[in-house]
């Protein structure tokens, strides 16, 4: 299986409270701390390079909504994580 890898990254801005939605099919998930407070999300992701991943990100008011989701080639993959709770100040 061949994989396409790639950077991924969401600047902080003026998010007080976030929805981070990841789908993807292959891989590990590290959650955790990031160095530079400013990015609300940062990382690399892997995925087949049959299929591709869709990135969407949406601000109202103070609230973030990010999602990450592979689009399988023969079907759509729905394994969300939904994290809620109020970022460090």
């Amino acid at each position: 299986m061949q994989l396409v890898h790639e950077s991924v990254s969401q600047p902080l801005g003026a998010t007080a409270r976030a929805n981070v939605e990841i789908a993807l099919n292959v891989g590990q998930l590290r959650i955790g701390a990031r160095a530079q407070p400013s990015e609300l999300i940062a990382g690399d992701i892997a995925y087949k390079a049959s299929n591709r991943v869709t990135r969407d990100f949406a601000l109202r008011g103070d609230i973030a909504t990010c999602t990450l989701r592979e689009q399988d080639s023969d079907r759509d993959v729905v394994a969300a994580v939904r994290k809620r709770r109020p970022l460090a100040q």
